[in-house]
């Protein structure tokens, strides 16, 4: 029997002026962001760029008031954890191979993905891949659309395509805010 992948996808999740904010902070920004690693460290299972501390005091506060009505949703139980939040920059030919967020070293119960870029879009790809928990050939693929954000149970195994970005310039990047309500 199969069963409806669920995940959550909202759009206009900021403000124009919001986003805008977000999008210059990143900019501001580029010299922070770090290569992204894995534990342990694995180039051929992720290559992107990451920015782990932000100003992201308000946009937590956003994410918080989701809580409750995200969980009803996709018939979770209300993470109470602290919510993680990073910003990620994916630029020509990178991806993030097939994984959960929820495993035995991490407390993860809600994944999330806000996506943002600059307009005109510069980049192709990037599309976001949830798996269904007892079915690995049932998936939905999920383009990311600007200003949307997306909500998915961390268990789901998931992937984020080959992004490509002929320019190679920081500023066409597919950014993401991403992270995990903690249980």
């Amino acid at each position: 029997m199969l069963t409806q992948i669920r995940y959550l996808k909202i759009n206009n999740f900021l403000d124009e002026e919001e986003r805008q904010w977000l999008l210059n902070y990143v900019f501001q920004q580029k010299s922070n962001f770090t290569k992204s690693q894995l534990i342990p460290p694995d180039p051929n299972k992720r290559k992107s760029m990451v920015l782990h501390n932000w100003d992201k005091e308000w946009f937590v506060n956003k994410l918080q008031m989701l809580t409750t009505p995200s969980a009803n949703i996709l018939k979770l139980s209300e993470p109470k954890g602290s919510i993680v939040a990073q910003i990620t920059a994916s630029n020509d030919n990178d991806f993030l191979s097939p994984h959960p967020d929820k495993t035995e070293l991490t407390n993860h119960a809600l994944t999330f993905v806000y996506y943002f870029h600059q307009k005109p879009q510069s980049f192709i790809g990037g599309n976001l891949v949830i798996y269904e928990l007892d079915n690995q050939f049932q998936f939905e693929v999920i383009e990311p659309t600007d200003n949307s954000l997306i909500l998915f149970d961390s268990r789901y195994w998931h992937e984020v395509l080959s992004v490509r970005c002929p320019s190679q310039d920081f500023m066409h990047s597919r950014f993401t805010v991403n992270g995990w309500f903690n249980a």
